[in-house]
């Protein structure tokens, strides 16, 4: 995998949520951390990482660069939703699981 791969996995392909628990699982058990907290970075990790990736990509010249204002907050907003809905997908259907 190249580094523009290594990015658009942490973009789009489930990346950032794989590193935010991987995380979470590595450091999260070595902090007294309440369950709320754990939630909150859960939450709000995959975002950053995944934001980060994507300007990362811009920075360097692999991903393009949007031309307007209006472009950038449109590709920050669709990166946002994704991670938001892959997080809500993948509550719904662990607890889903757990339930049955």
């Amino acid at each position: 995998m190249n580094f523009q791969g290594f990015l658009l996995w942490v973009i789009e392909g489930g990346g950032a949520g794989w590193v935010t628990y991987w995380l979470m699982e590595q450091i999260g058990k070595n902090l007294n951390l309440s369950a709320d907290v754990k939630r909150y970075i859960s939450l709000l990790l995959p975002i950053v990482l995944a934001v980060g990736a994507y300007w990362a990509g811009v920075g360097v010249g692999v991903t393009p660069a949007p031309a307007t204002l209006v472009e950038g907050l449109d590709a920050l907003v669709a990166i946002i939703v994704a991670i938001i809905s892959s997080q809500a997908v993948h509550g719904f259907t662990r607890l889903r699981v757990k339930r049955v």
